[in-house]
Protein backbone atom coordinates (compact mmCIF):
# COMPACT_ATOMS: atom_id res chain seq x y z
CA UNK A 1 0.00 0.00 0.00
CA UNK A 2 1.18 3.15 -1.25
CA UNK A 3 1.50 6.44 1.41
CA UNK A 4 -0.73 8.82 0.08
CA UNK A 5 1.33 12.02 -1.71
CA UNK A 6 0.20 14.36 0.81
CA UNK A 7 1.95 12.34 3.62
CA UNK A 8 5.04 11.81 1.49
CA UNK A 9 5.83 15.30 0.24
CA UNK A 10 8.71 16.98 1.60
CA UNK A 11 7.44 19.51 3.74
CA UNK A 12 10.00 23.04 4.88
CA UNK A 13 9.30 23.20 8.71
CA UNK A 14 10.54 26.53 10.92
CA UNK A 15 11.17 25.42 14.80
CA UNK A 16 11.06 28.58 16.86
CA UNK A 17 12.66 27.77 20.61
CA UNK A 18 13.59 29.81 23.62
CA UNK A 19 12.57 30.14 26.92
CA UNK A 20 9.07 31.00 28.76
CA UNK A 21 8.05 34.13 27.66
CA UNK A 22 10.38 35.35 24.93
CA UNK A 23 8.16 35.36 22.48
CA UNK A 24 8.36 31.86 20.21
CA UNK A 25 4.37 32.23 19.54
CA UNK A 26 4.49 35.75 18.32
CA UNK A 27 7.62 34.68 16.04
CA UNK A 28 5.90 32.05 14.66
CA UNK A 29 2.86 34.36 14.10
CA UNK A 30 5.26 36.22 12.17
CA UNK A 31 6.31 33.65 10.13
CA UNK A 32 2.64 32.63 8.88
CA UNK A 33 1.97 35.83 8.35
CA UNK A 34 4.71 37.07 6.04
CA UNK A 35 4.06 33.30 4.44
CA UNK A 36 0.16 34.42 4.31
CA UNK A 37 1.42 37.48 2.44
CA UNK A 38 3.63 35.50 0.01
CA UNK A 39 0.54 33.40 -0.96
CA UNK A 40 2.36 30.55 0.44
CA UNK A 41 0.18 27.83 2.04
CA UNK A 42 0.98 26.75 5.73
CA UNK A 43 -0.10 26.10 9.04
CA UNK A 44 0.81 26.89 12.69
CA UNK A 45 1.43 24.88 15.16
CA UNK A 46 2.26 26.01 18.90
CA UNK A 47 3.18 22.44 20.61
CA UNK A 48 2.61 23.56 23.91
CA UNK A 49 -0.64 24.14 23.39
CA UNK A 50 -1.39 21.30 21.46
CA UNK A 51 0.52 19.11 24.08
CA UNK A 52 -1.70 20.85 26.85
CA UNK A 53 -3.10 18.04 29.15
CA UNK A 54 -3.05 17.28 32.31
CA UNK A 55 -1.74 15.39 34.65
CA UNK A 56 1.09 14.32 32.04
CA UNK A 57 2.74 10.75 32.69
CA UNK A 58 4.68 10.37 34.85
CA UNK A 59 7.67 9.50 32.19
CA UNK A 60 7.00 12.10 30.04
CA UNK A 61 6.57 15.26 31.70
CA UNK A 62 6.04 17.64 28.70
CA UNK A 63 3.48 15.41 26.91
CA UNK A 64 6.19 14.64 24.02
CA UNK A 65 4.04 11.32 23.05
CA UNK A 66 1.07 13.53 23.35
CA UNK A 67 2.50 16.28 20.78
CA UNK A 68 4.12 14.65 18.60
CA UNK A 69 0.65 12.22 18.19
CA UNK A 70 -1.87 15.53 17.87
CA UNK A 71 0.62 17.06 15.34
CA UNK A 72 0.76 13.91 12.95
CA UNK A 73 -3.30 13.82 13.04
CA UNK A 74 -3.38 17.52 12.52
CA UNK A 75 -0.39 17.06 9.23
CA UNK A 76 -2.39 14.68 7.68
CA UNK A 77 -5.51 17.36 7.68
CA UNK A 78 -3.36 20.65 6.97
CA UNK A 79 -1.62 18.97 4.15
CA UNK A 80 -5.26 17.60 2.49
CA UNK A 81 -6.06 21.28 3.54
CA UNK A 82 -3.54 22.39 0.92
CA UNK A 83 -0.92 23.49 3.55
CA UNK A 84 3.11 23.24 1.96
CA UNK A 85 4.74 24.31 5.27
CA UNK A 86 4.84 24.43 9.06
CA UNK A 87 6.13 27.16 11.09
CA UNK A 88 6.11 25.81 14.90
CA UNK A 89 6.98 26.96 18.26
CA UNK A 90 8.12 25.10 21.32
CA UNK A 91 10.32 25.06 24.69
CA UNK A 92 13.53 24.08 24.39
CA UNK A 93 13.01 21.69 27.53
CA UNK A 94 10.94 19.29 25.09
CA UNK A 95 14.14 18.42 23.13
CA UNK A 96 12.92 14.92 22.46
CA UNK A 97 9.69 16.30 21.03
CA UNK A 98 11.69 18.79 18.21
CA UNK A 99 13.56 15.79 16.91
CA UNK A 100 10.59 13.66 16.39
CA UNK A 101 8.77 16.88 14.17
CA UNK A 102 9.95 15.46 11.02
CA UNK A 103 8.40 11.92 11.84
CA UNK A 104 5.26 13.68 12.91
CA UNK A 105 5.16 15.89 10.20
CA UNK A 106 6.43 13.35 7.29
CA UNK A 107 9.29 14.26 5.46
CA UNK A 108 9.64 16.86 7.48
CA UNK A 109 12.74 19.11 7.19
CA UNK A 110 14.47 21.94 8.39
CA UNK A 111 13.59 25.14 6.65
CA UNK A 112 16.63 26.61 4.83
Amino acid sequence: MTAPDHMTTPVPVLLVTGPVGVGKTVVTGEAARLLSGAGIPHAMADLAVIGECWPPPADDQWNEELIHANLACMWENFRRAGASRLPSAFHPAARRCGRRIPTASPCGRPAR
